[in-house]
């Protein structure tokens, strides 16, 4: 049986303001999956958040 198509699909993403906040960043979430985004002060769960919801635009990499 083959995976269902992944509901989100981010892809070498790097965010930069003035230095690299994201560097890289690859995930997929597929239909039925739970994720939850933990780290230490400082890094990037907001900033990969607010890529998520188009607040702020990548300097590279995808999401689909």
């Amino acid at each position: 049986m083959q995976d269902p198509e992944p509901i989100l699909e981010i892809d070498d993403l790097t965010v930069m303001r003035g230095k690299a906040l994201l560097n890289g960043v690859s995930w997929c979430i597929h239909p039925g999956e739970h994720w939850a985004v933990l780290g230490a002060n400082g890094s990037g769960k907001s900033t990969l958040l607010n890529v998520v919801n188009a607040f702020m635009g990548p300097a590279r990499g995808s999401m689909r």
